[in-house]
């Protein structure tokens, strides 16, 4: 296939690419950095860049987003047809903090946490161990898959791989010098950098053979990551702190269920815990009456992170985040108080949880006979076509296929932690603390999470949502060496339990379908 040029304005870089190729991909490729909340559907209008030359029509989305200014598009709708200019827009980041809050300003550490769908960067001043989240965006990896196993399948071809472990690590080291420069704060400053994510992304960043990992019986060879170079990131060598990584239980634990068990085990949750870290993966563990840790994990799929959804998007402006019944109508919030782009996890549940209670989504999951009567008696509308669809607004609806990617994550979760119950011989009443990890539990409301059923009804547990542990954990890490240590000895006490040859766990996945 005939190459086609692309000149990137104004970082003066010039690239070539298959013709056909989506410009979104070719300036990520390329090292520049574009907002995409929605996942590249072409609702929230973020990537717009200017562009001379050689690209496909205009979508729809584009033509109402942009008004259809031909010089316009959007990077994440425009295919590469011939030779073109693009000129972006830096999307720049203001820092969410006055730094001279972080009290020394001598001597700082990173926190990186690394999830499939998002990555998180947190400053840490050493001496005082205070931290704040510096910067967050979408996994560049994404558009080889969204979860880890469509990646590790793309891995198996050597120059994809390549290009993988490339971009993760550019894509980091750029967003750490960003913000650097940003803040003003000195390179040789840093002097720590702690790594947490699940195991596939702790591999891709070492530059570890992943094939293993998603090939039967899923052998994890390595699970403490120690050794890494600034070079590796495109950092200079004045950036040369320590680096190193939180150690993984297994090669669906990983260091991000890892830290959360630290992290828990350090607030005092010690036992009669059951904790869910809700992602693409669902990692989960219990601590016993008797202390025994049992840990496992359950594929949820994107869409509790807004991902695959017909409306979906990330927690960003624009996303509706949270959905409640007002006086016998539906009202919702947007974040940033904007027009609604889309739904983002919280937000779904929330919907889906209020649609099951007014009847408009049987148990089954299905919608029901009167559900366009009972949507409309509550303001919603019901689009009664070849996909059915509630709207809440016009960028924001949850169809039947949705509701489907809900319970398929919600009967894994039900699933593997009624296997953890059974296994360990741990009664329902003897949790005492339900612990929701993960940035979707920061926002998330119990009591719709509760109606649709992820977990057994624990009826003597306080619910507490704890947000990213991943991220907090690699902040522990940071200021306190023996945290790090604590992590590694509650890893080598946690008994893992594989689901894929558990006897009992697709008879029990198919029976939790109904909220």
């Amino acid at each position: 296939m005939k190459k086609r040029s692309v000149t990137i304005l104004p970082e003066q870089i010039k690239v070539s690419c298959e013709a056909g190729s989506l410009l979104l991909d070719v300036l990520t490729e390329a090292g520049v950095v574009l907002r995409t909340p929605c996942g590249g559907r072409g609702v929230c209008g973020k990537c717009v860049v200017e562009v001379q030359g050689g690209a496909s029509e205009m979508t729809m989305s584009e033509t109402d987003i942009l008004g259809g200014d031909p010089e316009k598009r959007l990077a994440c709708q425009a295919y590469i047809t011939g030779d073109l200019q693009v000129v972006t827009q830096s999307p720049g980041r203001l820092l969410s903090f006055d730094i001279s809050e972080l009290k020394t300003g001598l001597a700082y550490g990173l926190a990186v946490d690394i999830g499939s769908t998002s990555i998180q960067i947190s400053l840490v001043d050493l001496p005082s161990g205070q931290s704040r989240v510096v910067d967050s965006f979408l996994n560049p990896q994404r558009r080889f898959g969204h979860d880890v196993i469509a990646r590790i399948a793309a891995s198996v071809d050597e120059e994809v791989y390549g290009k993988m472990v490339r971009l993760l690590r550019w894509r980091i080291g750029r967003a750490v010098l960003d913000f650097l420069s940003n803040a003003g704060i000195v390179p040789k400053q840093v002097e720590r950098v702690v790594f947490s994510g699940n195991t596939v992304m702790m591999y891709f960043l070492s530059g570890l053979d992943v094939k293993a990992l998603g090939v039967y019986p899923y052998t994890s060879h390595i699970r403490d990551f120690e050794s890494f170079s600034g070079q590796n990131f495109g950092w200079p060598v004045e950036l040369s702190p320590e680096l190193f990584a939180l150690p993984a239980a297994s090669s669906f634990l990983g260091s991000d269920l890892v830290g959360g068990l630290a992290i828990a085990d350090k607030r005092g949750f010690c036992r009669n815990t059951f904790f869910l870290d809700i992602g693409t993966n669902g990692e989960m563990f219990l601590r016993t009456p008797t202390d025994q840790i049992l840990g496992t994990s359950c594929a949820m799929g994107p869409a509790m992170e807004g991902m695959n959804i017909t409306s979906g998007m990330t927690a960003d402006i624009g996303a509706v985040n949270h959905v409640w019944e007002e006086k016998g109508r539906v009202a919702f919030n947007v974040i940033g108080d904007a027009s609604p782009s889309g739904i983002c996890g919280t937000g779904l549940i929330d919907l889906i949880a209020l649609m099951a209670d007014a009847g408009i989504v049987l148990p089954s999951g299905k919608f029901s006979g009167s559900a366009q009567e009972l949507s409309e008696s509550l303001g919603l509308s019901f689009y009664n076509g070849a996909v059915q669809t509630v709207f809440l607004a016009e960028k924001a609806g949850v169809s039947q296929k949705d509701i489907r990617s809900v319970q398929l994550a919600k009967s894994a979760t039900l699933a593997a932690a009624t296997i953890l119950l059974q296994d360990t011989g741990c009664a329902k009443e003897d949790i005492e603390y339900v612990i929701i990890a993960g940035a979707l539990g920061e926002n998330l409301s119990a009591a719709s999470f509760r109606r649709l059923s992820f977990l057994p009804e624990f009826p003597n547990a306080k619910y507490i949502f704890a947000g990213n542990t991943s991220l907090a954990a690699a902040e522990a890490a940071c200021s306190d060496w023996s945290f790090y240590k604590r992590s590694r000895c509650l890893r080598d006490r946690t008994r893992v339990l594989d689901l894929s040859t558990h006897p009992r766990f697709f008879e029990l996945f198919m029976k939790s379908f109904s909220f």
